[in-house]
C-alpha cells in the first residue's frame, strides 16, 4: 500500500495527523508544501489511490495509530464513482464517520458538489489554479479548521 507520511510529520510527534487522499502526485506536492507553510501543526498522511484508501480504512483499527483529525479527498479517484464509493466507505466506517471530510477537487461541477454533500462532507472546495491561490486557500483552511472550529479530540486506537 502506498501510504506516505510527509517528512515534516516525522520531525515533530506533536503534530496532528490529517489524511490526504489525492491521486495526482503533482497536486500532492502542492498540498504538502501549502500545508507545511500555512498549517505546520498538521502531519499529512498521503494515500494516492482509492483502493489503497479502502484498505487503510479497513485495517486502521489494527494499526494502533491516532486517527486523522481531518480528511482531504479529491473526488475523482481516478473517476467520480470511485471517489463517491470512497466517501461512502468513510461515512459508514464507525472510526471515520465523525471525522470532518473535506472534498478538495478540481471539479466545479454542480452535480459533483451535490453528490459529495449527500455523503455529509464538511465542505467542498474547488482546487485553486495558481500558487498564490493555493497559499491563500491553506491560510484560510488553517484559520477555519484550527482557530474557529472545535474538533473532537482524537484518540489512539488500541486493540
Amino acid at each position: 500500500m502506498n501510504v506516505r507520511r510527509s517528512k515534516q510529520g516525522k520531525q515533530n510527534p506533536d503534530r496532528v495527523p490529517i489524511l490526504v487522499i489525492e491521486p495526482n502526485a503533482d497536486h500532492w506536492l502542492i498540498i504538502r508544501a501549502g500545508l507545511a507553510q500555512c498549517f505546520p501543526e498538521v502531519a499529512p498522511l498521503w494515500i494516492n489511490h482509492a483502493s489503497q484508501a479502502q484498505t487503510y480504512l479497513a485495517n486502521f483499527s489494527e494499526q494502533g495509530a491516532e486517527p486523522p483529525r481531518l480528511i482531504l479527498l479529491e473526488l475523482y479517484q481516478p473517476d467520480r464513482q470511485a471517489g463517491l464509493s470512497l466517501l461512502a466507505a468513510i461515512k459508514t466506517n464507525s472510526l471515520f464517520q465523525a471525522i470532518p471530510t473535506i472534498v478538495l477537487s478540481a471539479s466545479s461541477n454542480v452535480e459533483d458538489l451535490t453528490a459529495a454533500y449527500q455523503f455529509s462532507v464538511a465542505s467542498y472546495m474547488v482546487k485553486p489554479t495558481s500558487t498564490n491561490e493555493w497559499l491563500n486557500y491553506f491560510h484560510n483552511f488553517r484559520r477555519y479548521w484550527w482557530e474557529l472550529v472545535r474538533l473532537p479530540l482524537s484518540r489512539r486506537i488500541s486493540h
